[in-house]
């Protein structure tokens, strides 16, 4: 939504969806492949590997991870924002998923900073 917002959201592109699955499998193997490292008998969720990452030591890499998402959180709702400020000539449809995006990064950011 970012980037379209960037280009006016102008018409999408034929292989969009193809790109989508394709980044969304991509974090899946991700995933899967995190959780057979830290094994069966580990008893934990996936939603547990950051503090599971910070137990190792490497609390300057998960700050610096969460850092750098937050900012990008603050940067992407903030382009939307501006264009859904800026550009009046926008489908409907195309407006509501906009404003869903945006509201959805708020919320990611009131998330990760309150915990």
């Amino acid at each position: 939504m970012t980037i379209r917002a960037i280009g006016n959201f102008k018409r999408r592109n034929a292989y969009g969806p193809f790109f989508n699955v394709a980044v969304a499998g991509f974090l899946l193997l991700a995933i899967l492949i995190v959780s057979i490292l830290a094994g069966e008998k580990s008893e934990m969720c996936f939603g547990i590997m950051v503090f599971y990452a910070s137990s190792l030591q490497l609390h300057d890499l998960v700050i610096t991870a969460l850092s750098v998402m937050l900012s990008l959180f603050v940067l992407m709702s903030g382009i939307i924002w501006i264009q859904l400020m800026k550009n009046g000539h926008i489908d409907p449809h195309e407006r509501v998923a906009a404003s869903r995006t945006f509201y959805y990064l708020l919320l990611a950011i009131v998330i990760h900073v309150s915990n």
